[in-house]
Order: structure tokens, then C-alpha cells, then sequence
């Protein structure tokens, strides 16, 4: 990767712009729950994956199966509901919409998709991560729970993420913008199940087309198992 930048000056700027995405993301993802905006963020979450569809689809120029379309329109029912039920958009809202489609646009423009660029682009963040460390003052007592659960914490978030990213490698724009909508769903049933939150009314017209969605989904993907395209020719 070095050397591509070398041969390739632009894909430094590329490689600045991709990790400062990155960070924003991730600071986003730390910040709204402390302050407040947490809703916006979700709400943000839920939106990212049709911006994906859209990017796929008009960028990309993806094929849309019906099953697709259908379970593109089921999503769209809920996340129309969750942006009226909050009554509108915030900014933190649009950053996680469009943060994520311009990042992975740009690794798969410039082709810096490989662990290498990656770790470029993390690397970028380093100042910014000590620079926002230095700020925060450290507990005199408990540092080495501190320590651990933070160094936890950051392996299971660095798995998570480089499965994201190798995702979006193998998966077109559009399916994997859907998929996305696994987590929160999968949030929403340990919220019920094992944290024993109660699901209302509200909840059901947010969560209950994203799951119909997702079933459409996997629809789609057991009958291309079971009667292949065949290849032309």
C-alpha cells in the first residue's frame, strides 16, 4: 500500500480523508448516547442502509431482484415512521447516513479496500486519539480494569469493523446496505428478551417492516439457492 501511494500521491489525501470518516464515525457512535442523541444516531442507522440502495442502484447501477424492491420498500415503511415518530432529521442523523456511503465509495473508487489501507487510515487517527485521551482526566483507582476492559472492548469493536469492511468487498452496495439492518433488529430482540424492555406500538412501526425486510431478504437469497440463474450461453 506504501508503494501504490508512492507511484500514486492522490491516494494519500484519499487514505487522510478515509481515516478522518472513519473517526467520525466511530466518534459519533461514542459521543450521542452521553449527550443526548442517541435517538438521532439510531435514527441515522436506520437510515444508512437505503442510502446504500441508492448508491448501488443509481452510482453502481445494481440490479434490483423484486424480492428486493419489496423489501427495500418494507424498510423505507419503517424508517419513514421512525423519522416522523422523531419528528425529523438531525445532523448527527445525516453524518451516520452519509458518512459510511462516501467512506466505502471512496475505498472501492480508488481501490484502497485491503487491510493495508486500512491500517493507513487508522493510522491517520492516532494523534487525534491521544490528543482526545490527554483530554480526559484517568481514574486514580481501578486502572487496570480501565485498562482491560478498554483493550476488550477494542479487539471485539476491530473484529466487528473488519468484518464490516470485508462485506462491503464481497457484497454489492444495495444488499449490503440491507443487511445492515440485521443488527439493529438483533438489538431490538436482546432488548426484549434479555434486558427485558417492552415493545410498544412505536416500536412495532419502526421494527416490524425492517424484520419483514429482512425476511424478504432471506426469501431472496433461498430461492436463488434452490433455482440458480442459469449463465448465458
Amino acid at each position: 500500500m506504501l508503494q501504490r501511494v508512492h507511484r500514486r500521491p492522490i491516494l494519500a489525501l484519499v487514505l487522510t480523508c478515509n481515516g478522518l470518516l472513519l473517526g467520525v464515525q466511530l466518534w459519533i457512535f461514542a459521543w450521542a448516547p452521553v449527550s443526548g442523541h442517541g435517538l438521532d444516531v439510531a435514527l441515522g442507522y436506520l437510515l444508512l442502509p437505503l442510502i446504500m440502495v441508492v448508491v448501488g442502484r443509481v452510482i453502481h447501477r445494481e440490479h434490483l431482484p423484486r424480492l428486493r424492491v419489496a423489501a427495500v420498500a418494507a424498510a423505507a415503511i419503517g424508517v419513514i415512521s421512525a423519522i416522523v415518530l422523531a419528528g425529523g432529521i438531525s445532523p448527527a442523523t445525516v453524518a451516520v447516513a452519509l458518512g459510511y456511503p462516501i467512506y466505502f465509495e471512496l475505498r472501492a473508487r480508488f481501490q484502497v479496500n485491503t487491510p493495508g489501507a486500512l491500517a493507513l487510515e487508522l493510522a491517520t487517527l492516532v494523534p487525534v486519539a491521544i490528543v482526545l485521551a490527554s483530554l480526559q482526566p484517568w481514574p486514580t483507582t481501578g486502572t487496570t480494569q480501565l485498562v482491560i476492559g478498554l483493550l476488550t472492548i477494542g479487539l471485539v469493536s476491530a473484529a466487528a469493523l473488519l468484518l464490516y469492511l470485508r462485506a462491503s468487498e464481497l457484497l454489492p452496495f444495495g444488499l449490503l446496505g440491507l443487511l445492515t439492518y440485521v443488527e439493529p433488529v438483533l438489538l431490538a430482540v436482546v432488548s426484549i428478551t434479555i434486558l427485558g424492555e417492552s415493545l410498544t406500538p412505536v416500536d412495532l412501526l419502526t421494527y416490524g417492516p425492517i424484520a419483514v425486510a429482512l425476511c424478504l431478504l432471506g426469501i431472496e437469497n433461498a430461492t436463488a439457492r434452490r433455482f440458480p440463474v442459469a449463465p448465458p450461453g
